[in-house]
């Protein structure tokens, strides 16, 4: 089924799970990036002229088939622990902390305070990490999928790149995939994943019956826990959209009570899974037709100029561990955590393809785009005097 958009742009769904497909458009300039990104709110994520304010988020890469899936889990092959506590991913993680924290501190504007806050730098300077991502700003995407063209330096990558490159922007609809996060522990088919988390505050005997009494809490009271009223406009740029490194500093400074602050409903419950799972990154398993926990889309401190040039936002993925009987998949080690491979989630994301990239980065360029502009380092902008020329 094609669905026309002005003259030349086309929509044309995946033929895998037709019910959540990703929806995938074609676009030769700017202009047909705004007027799909008008049909994707409206006709894709349902937001209608009264809720404009919704948070889109955008990722720029310059190759459109490369699949959603964070650094750490590319070609890596994660083992678990055999009692389920501990995994590779765990461990590759906490040494790139340790040795990426005790080196660059002296060199930060603003300090992180956690791991989790930690782990947001590193990804924003081409670290492996859980953490996938994103900018509130759709030309900063488009940029970042355009780079061989914005960038004024005419290396070899840039000339092969500029002709080889199949770029493409994916839209996120954040709030939507938050929702989805919610509903998943909600869900008493994921009972496991709440009792594992409540492990630290109650006794064994326990757990079952709390966990069971907290997912019903969470199923009845989704309007106090996660819409929070979803109908005032005001509230809608904010709605949904979670900052993880924000609930790591408050679950922990109220660590000593929170047992008795979840029992008498005085703590979001859906706020300490995020902190549990996205934070504290519990492993969890992750195997063929095994239900997946989605990863989340988190808004971060601006730890340097050059997250908040870039509007940078994330996603982050929970600690996906490979199960044994799970040994065997296509492509990568890692390929069946994708977003691609999540059925879930898929409604939350559309694909837009930069069909004329020349021309889109010309559009970009008379727009007044420069790629100083992205990294505002004093090292860029004395290459971009010295090498003041585009490729389009």
């Amino acid at each position: 089924m094609v669905f026309q958009i002005g003259d030349f742009i086309k929509k044309y769904y995946t033929s895998q799970a037709p019910n959540k497909c990703i929806h995938k458009y074609n676009a030769f300039s700017m202009s047909d990036v705004y007027n799909i990104l008008e049909d994707i709110e409206k006709n894709v994520f349902k937001n209608d002229g009264d809720t404009v304010g919704r948070s889109l988020w955008f990722r720029g890469q310059k190759m459109e088939k490369y699949v959603l899936l964070p650094s750490l889990y590319r070609e890596r092959k994660n083992r678990e622990h055999k009692k389920g506590v501990y995994s590779s991913i765990s461990l590759a993680e906490e040494y790139r902390h340790q040795h990426f924290s005790a080196r660059v501190s002296h060199l930060m504007q603003i300090s992180p305070r956690s791991r989790v806050e930690w782990q947001e730098v590193l990804q924003h300077h081409l670290g492996k990490t859980r953490f996938m991502d994103w900018s509130e700003s759709v030309g900063t995407a488009v940029d970042f999928a355009l780079e061989p063209f914005i960038d004024t330096k005419n290396t070899e990558n840039n000339r092969i790149n500029r002709s080889a490159i199949t770029p493409g922007v994916w839209v996120l609809d954040a709030y939507k995939l938050n929702e989805h996060v919610y509903d998943f522990f909600a869900d008493p088919f994921n009972k496991e994943y709440v009792e594992r988390a409540l492990k630290n505050l109650f006794e064994q005997s326990e757990i079952e019956a709390v966990a069971e009494e907290m997912q019903k809490d969470l199923a009845e009271n989704k309007d106090i826990y996660f819409n929070f009223g979803e109908e005032e406009i005001i509230d809608l740029a904010i709605n949904g959209l979670v900052s993880v490194c924000v609930l790591d500093e408050h679950y922990h400074y109220n660590a000593h009570q929170m047992r008795a602050l979840l029992i008498h409903h005085e703590f979001n419950p859906f706020f300490y899974f995020v902190v549990r799972y996205y934070a504290d990154a519990i492993p969890i398993v992750a195997g063929i037709n095994k239900r997946l926990l989605p990863p989340i889309a988190s808004i971060q401190p601006y730890h340097s100029e050059r997250i908040r040039a870039q509007r940078g936002t994330f996603t982050i993925y929970p600690n996906y561990c490979r199960t044994k009987e799970a040994e065997v998949f296509a492509g990568t080690d890692m390929d069946v955590v994708a977003v691609e491979s999540q059925d879930m989630i898929r409604d939350c994301f559309c694909l837009i393809r930069l069909c004329d990239p020349a021309r889109i980065a010309k559009d970009m360029i008379y727009a007044g785009e420069r790629w100083p502009e992205i990294y505002p380092d004093v090292q860029v902008y004395a290459d971009y005097l010295e090498t003041k020329e585009f490729f389009v």
